[in-house]
């Protein structure tokens, strides 16, 4: 139902009630009442008339008729009302222009200027109607007859002051209207930049990639935009919260330090994670004073940040390794030959002869260890990279494997299915680094156990995962998994294994992640990035 035609019908039938009231406490101020039968007719049409449009636009029944068809049917009836009432009343009663007054002014709320002019000429023509005709008696004077008031002069008098009144009420009126249109314009053109700003604002706020905390004087958060909650990963809503309870890290603070930027790590939901933030004092109004809390997760760029300088430490000791293989291999060469002519040369003796296989086993270790460094610290070669099938490739190597003895001691598992699209690999170094993985799990694990192998597709990568479940590893041990000569177990090698895994991963533009845990295995993932051109045709 339109807002407005239900507040013109409460309207009338406000100013319906004040003339039952006017009926009832007439006799007592001095006013007289109109005759009941008039009275009665005139609030039986009010009622009417409300009820009718009601019940019609209620059962959206007038679809067809116009806001304004049902405006001017109300007032037209006022008007009639009105008059009917004047017409009725012997005596004067002087407040019943003031209602066609009221008329006037309603009509300019929901017309246009020419229909509110109109109402204005309709209700003089209503009300000189009736002062004209009137069988007895006058709203303003008394009078003689009908025939003597057309040329009474006072009759002309009464009707063109009441015709300036009405007239004048109009124009008036729609002064006003005018006037009131244009700042309501004004306020509506001011409320919708406002709103504008403010949806502007909250989209900044909400979108906001960092996080966002107001906190009160009391330090309870008042306002967390969205990415303040994935941040924290936090299940609750973090407001009413307190941001010490939040924040635990700034208990430890000194005032002075709150006020520039600073950067701390913090434990959330069992893993740790680096964060960045600005405090910043700040005033909501006059009586309200806090503080803005912007913070950023900065564990993955801190991650960044130590990859770069772990590839930059293991560059600078592949150089150094290559240089030192370099030097040693010849003279080793040159020892390990001339252990072998001494041994055809001196006569055949049980000490010389264990001597000599000392020196010799000695020497392959030696020359074993130059060949891991020359592998580490090999050149980078993109004329040896081929568009493969990871999956052809994963399936050739565990049947080449399965056949190591060291190998056939664990039930290797192997899930994966031909990948849609291809790698720009080197398949010499992607083998290697599967022999490496392998090897370490069946180190790791007891004669037996499972090894796992899985090739999926992740994002924009292939992903290859094995995974063991043997001793595990400790943080610490992690941290120094990609570090050369590092060894965590008895057995054959160097510890160069996972540093040269490391290297050739990097070199294929990919990374590589180590899940474990102490006594409960580990999974080691390879992430390498599709090519462009790498779509199955």
């Amino acid at each position: 139902m339109n807002r407005r035609v239900l507040a013109l019908l409460i309207f009338r039938a406000t100013v319906f009630s004040l003339l039952a009231l006017l009926q009832l406490l007439g006799p007592f101020v001095g006013i007289p009442p109109f005759p009941f039968e008039v009275f009665l007719i005139s609030s039986l049409l009010i009622l009417a008339t409300n009820w009718l449009l009601y019940f019609l636009m209620t059962r959206k029944l007038v679809r067809g008729v116009s806001f304004h068809a049902s405006i001017w049917f109300q007032i037209l009836t006022d008007i009639f009302v009105l008059g009917l009432l004047q017409y009725s009343v012997h005596t004067e009663v002087r407040m019943l222009p003031l209602f066609y007054v009221i008329v006037i002014l309603f009509s300019t709320i929901y017309l246009s200027r020419v229909s509110v002019y109109l109402v204005a000429i309709i209700s003089f023509i209503s009300f000189y109607s009736v002062l004209l005709f009137k069988p007895a008696g006058s709203l303003v004077m008394p009078l003689s007859s009908p025939s003597n008031q057309l040329l009474d002069i006072s009759v002309f008098t009464v009707a063109g002051g009441y015709f300036i009144v009405f007239f004048t009420v109009a124009l008036v009126a729609n002064y006003l209207k005018k006037v009131f249109d244009a700042n309501r314009g004004v306020l509506r053109r001011h409320k919708q930049e406002i709103d504008r700003l403010e949806t502007i604002r909250k989209r900044i706020v909400e979108n906001l990639p960092s996080g966002l905390l107001t906190v009160n004087r009391e330090n309870t958060v008042t306002y967390a935009n969205p990415a303040a909650t994935v941040i924290l990963e936090s299940s609750e809503d973090l407001k009413g919260k307190n941001c010490l309870d939040v924040f635990p890290y700034l208990k430890e603070l000194s005032p002075q330090l709150l006020s520039s930027r600073f950067e701390f790590d913090q434990s959330v939901n069992g893993h740790v994670k680096a964060f960045g933030m600005t405090i910043t004092d700040t005033q909501w109004d006059d009586s309200q004073v806090g503080k803005l809390i912007l913070f950023q997760d900065l564990t993955h760029i801190k991650q960044l940040e130590e990859q770069q300088l772990f590839s930059k430490k293991m560059a600078a000791i592949g150089k150094v390794a290559a240089g030192v293989a370099h030097e040693i291999r010849n003279p080793l060469a040159a020892v390990s030959g001339s252990v072998q002519v001494i041994g055809s040369l001196i006569p055949k003796h049980p000490t010389t002869d264990e001597l000599l296989k000392i020196v010799q086993k000695e020497t392959d270790r030696l020359n074993q260890i130059v060949n891991q460094f020359l592998i580490y610290a090999k050149p980078h070669r993109t004329d040896q990279y081929k568009e493969i099938d990871l999956y052809e490739t994963v399936s050739e190597f565990l049947r080449i494997a399965r056949a190591d003895p060291d190998v056939q001691k664990h039930p290797i598992v192997f899930h994966g299915e031909p990948m849609k699209r291809k790698s720009s690999v080197n398949p010499e170094q992607l083998t290697q680094v599967l022999w490496n993985l392998i090897r370490n799990s069946c180190q790791a694990s007891s004669e037996g156990e499972q090894i796992q192998i899985e090739l999926s597709e992740e994002d924009a990568s292939a992903k290859i995962s094995v995974k063991d479940r043997g001793v595990g590893m400790t943080k610490e041990e992690v941290e120094n998994v990609f570090t050369p000569f590092q060894r965590y177990r008895k057995g054959p090698g160097l510890g160069l294994g996972m540093s040269i895994v490391y290297e050739i991963i990097q070199l294929h533009s990919g990374r590589i992640e180590v899940d474990t845990k102490k006594d409960e295995g580990t999974m080691v993932s390879i992430y390498l990035p599709f090519s462009p051109a790498g779509s199955r045709s």
